[in-house]
């Protein structure tokens, strides 16, 4: 532990069961451990953590007693995770045949290493394939009659672990490199020019190049779809993504022991489906992860987080209405479960859509609440600003309809401080956006219709110049509201046409 902020960030990212099977496995050893289990509690219940508040209360001996349950805590969690753990209990049953064979046991030292080995070979583990095939080399003295037969079965092995492992290991930095060249905007692979200055070539991703190994086949799609993204291949990246995910599922115990990394990468094919469109998908793939059992807490939060974000962009994009009521009924569920445990982002985008889907829905009044709930929550929060500009945005269109002129007059008011104290320039997207906004409330029924064509004409005109600078599709969102009041019909029929002219 070396920031004093460790221990209350570890507490935090613990799950309600994980708390309680620390809290009774403290328990069980007496007394002694009493001060830190008040510890503890006194830091879980902390809303915001105050080192002075625990010095008054715990002493000069503080700094002490928060290393001592810091590592008490890892201890009770590596306990708590070997029961659900198939990598735990292979490393624990390595433990179990080293103490067996100090014992002198080696016929149960023998079978030991012979069940992690199964399991290990299961995961396709070739780290753990090492260091049991390194503790049956030492076995083989006392236990094998055949010993030179045995010895050269083990090397062989040995061998093709190291191969295997090597294989993985390449490509795992190969797809690290091309990460950061992704991050850093390059928009293509150079060859290698001889000199070794490029870290891999093109030909290192040929067709034909495909690892045999298990885990190296994961990383070297990774690379064919980090290399089609980089070059702008859309098509090949969700391939690639869609082939990643058949191979998780030759492996369903291996997906479940690594159900992070399968939900990552389950995120990135989401992303390529989100990318081009492919909205259906976009469904069947989240309904598919939702599926998945998720054994711990932490795995609920990030599948509802994921759930979420790309339902709703099913939602919003196609205009569907099937099973609409028990999707929000869902949201709302899951945000009072694990809002406190999202990112200020992830938090804000959902909110931020759900409002989107209930406006087009003509749920104004709720959709206005959750605007409202992203104003006062995150107005002084630094992270996502155009989203918070976005509420309002989406707050005032949604209280054309039913509201009060000096209602709507009032919400004007508070939007237009906002953006004069974020400094926002007039030529900004939120700016005009509000100005048209403005000049609609107090038009006469006669200018109406100009303003909306201007309105339209000044969206269309930005997008073109501005592409992929607006939030979350605020400017989609403002011609569905523009096409509304010029055809007067309800905005999900515009949406749903959109979809269908997308379609053909």
């Amino acid at each position: 532990m070396k920031s004093k902020t460790d221990l209350p960030e570890l507490i935090r990212a613990m799950s309600k069961s994980e708390k309680r099977y620390f809290t009774l496995d403290a328990q069980k050893s007496g007394r002694q451990n009493s001060r830190y289990l008040e510890l503890f509690q006194a830091i879980n219940d902390m809303p915001d953590y105050d080192e002075e508040r625990l010095k008054e209360k715990f002493g000069a001996n503080l700094p002490s007693d928060k290393t001592y349950l810091y590592d008490a805590i890892m201890r009770s969690m590596r306990d708590y995770r070997s029961s659900r753990s198939y990598s735990a209990r292979i490393k624990e049953m390595i433990l179990d045949s080293k103490y067996l064979y100090e014992r002198g046991l080696y016929d149960q030292c023998e079978e030991r290493l012979a069940e992690a080995k199964k399991l290990a070979l299961e995961l396709d583990d070739q780290l753990a394939l090492l260091e049991i095939n390194r503790e049956e080399q030492n076995l083989a003295w006392n236990s094998k009659k055949d010993y030179e037969a045995f010895l050269k079965k083990l090397i062989t092995e040995k061998d093709n672990n190291i191969d295997a492992l090597s294989e993985e290991f390449k490509y795992l930095e190969k797809s690290s490199q091309l990460l950061m060249k992704l991050k850093k905007g390059s928009v293509k692979i150079l060859a290698d020019n001889g000199e070794g200055q490029n870290p891999f070539s093109l030909n290192d991703f040929s067709a034909d190049l495909e690892p045999k190994s298990f885990h190296a086949k994961r990383r070297y799609l990774q690379c064919r779809a980090l290399q089609s993204e980089i070059q702008r291949d859309f098509e090949s990246v969700t391939n690639f993504y869609e082939r990643i995910i058949e191979w998780w599922g030759k492996n369903p115990k291996f997906r479940e022991e690594e159900f992070y990394r399968y939900f990552v990468d389950i995120s990135n094919l989401l992303h390529a489906y989100a990318n081009q469109g492919q909205y259906i998908k976009v469904d069947k793939l989240v309904t598919q992860l939702e599926k998945h059992a998720q054994h711990s807490f932490h795995d609920k939060v990030v599948v509802f987080q994921r759930f979420a974000i790309y339902k709703l962009m099913y939602y919003i994009n196609t205009g569907r209405t099937q099973e609409i009521n028990v999707f929000i009924s869902k949201i709302n569920k899951g945000l009072n479960q694990y809002g406190n445990l999202l990112s200020t982002g992830a938090k804000m985008i959902i909110i931020f859509n759900l409002a989107i889907l209930l406006f087009i829905h003509n749920r104004l009044e709720e959709c206005m609440f959750w605007c409202k709930k992203i104003i006062k929550e995150f107005k002084t929060s630094p992270v996502r600003k155009d989203i918070l500009r976005a509420s309002y945005l989406l707050f005032l269109i949604a209280s054309f309809d039913g509201q009060e002129p000096d209602t709507i007059e009032k919400d004007l008011r508070s939007a237009q401080r906002t953006f004069q104290k974020e400094k926002i320039s007039k030529e900004e997207f939120e700016w005009q956006v509000f100005d048209y906004l403005k000049k609609l409330l107090f038009s006469a029924p006669f200018e109406t219709k100009d303003l909306l064509w201007q309105f339209k004409t000044f969206i269309l005109e930005y997008r073109k110049e501005n592409a992929g600078k607006v939030a979350l599709g605020a400017d989609e969102l403002m011609l569905w509201f523009i096409e509304s009041k010029l055809q007067k019909i309800p905005v999900i029929q515009i949406v749903q046409r959109n979809n269908r002219s997308d379609q053909t």
